[in-house]
């Protein structure tokens, strides 16, 4: 299967401390090192603080890294031009935790979906508006949820604009930045099932960063297990959850939960 997205040797450093204050360095992304294969899932896993979300963000260029490759379909990302980078924009979306805080509570939903068509002088407005409410009907909203404010719909229905948002240029990669840990665990199944049936009708790629083992069990493919900054085990979920090779790993499996009944129905329903 052809590999996606292949990160090497990535490494990013936070330094703080003012001019008067003793500086200090936090090595969030150490010597990190991944490969996603095209339609599949990754999920990163490990402790808050262990660097997933950092190594995400630099993914869709939210972050610089300091030193390393991200390689997309071969091409490293870290050294494109402005114009080259646009187009990478489009193929690399992110979904974030919480919709709450990700969307404009001032504008309304359809100028939230269709702010990335615009960004990319994609169509007229004729075209913008079908976009527009193909998308929302594709995460499960009606066309006229487009004239209503975020704080109108609930978490969930959020969540769905968010998705909807993240969609709308196309992209081929979606980076999930704990896309359901905010929300019931009724609506987290609503969400993933939403997730894996347009991964299914699109071909997607996701890369999803997650501390909720459960969600990881049902939802991916492929697993990277990192602590401190640094990768400490990979390979195909089952296999890393089931028989995991690393110390690290089986501490984390010890100390999470069984998962709800609800989520091990949806797993089987959806053959995974």
């Amino acid at each position: 299967m052809t590999i996606a997205l292949d990160v090497r040797n990535l490494d990013k450093v936070f330094r703080a401390g003012g001019l008067f204050a003793k500086k200090s360095a936090v090595h969030a992304v150490n010597d990190v090192s991944l490969s996603v294969r095209e339609g599949t899932t990754m999920g990163l896993i490990g402790e808050s603080g262990s660097g997933k979300s950092t190594t995400a963000r630099m993914v869709c260029r939210l972050l610089t890294p300091d030193s390393g490759q991200i390689l997309w379909h071969g091409k490293d990302i870290v050294k494109l031009s402005r114009k080259d980078a646009a187009q990478v924009t489009r193929d690399i979306q992110i979904v974030f935790q919480d919709p709450g805080s990700s969307l404009n509570p001032r504008w309304r939903v359809g100028s939230l979906v269709a702010e990335g068509i615009l960004t990319h002088g994609l169509g007229d407005a004729a075209q913008r508006r079908a976009r527009v409410a193909e998308l929302l009907e594709m995460c499960g909203l009606p066309g006229s949820a487009a004239e209503k404010f975020p704080h109108e719909f609930s978490g969930g229905q959020r969540q769905r604009i968010a998705i909807a948002r993240a969609l709308a240029v196309a992209p081929k990669l979606l980076i999930l930045d704990e896309p359901v840990s905010a929300l019931d665990v009724s609506i987290q199944a609503q969400i993933l099932t939403l997730l894996q049936d347009l991964q299914r009708e699109l071909g997607m790629t996701y890369l999803m960063v997650s501390h909720d083992l459960a969600v990881v069990e049902q939802f991916c493919d492929d697993v990277c297990v990192m602590r401190n900054g640094q990768v400490v085990e990979q390979g195909d979920a089952t296999s890393v959850l089931t028989s995991p090779t690393a110390e690290y790993t089986q501490e984390l499996i010890n100390a999470h939960p069984e998962p709800d009944p609800r989520r091990s129905r949806l797993r089987v329903e959806n053959g995974r």
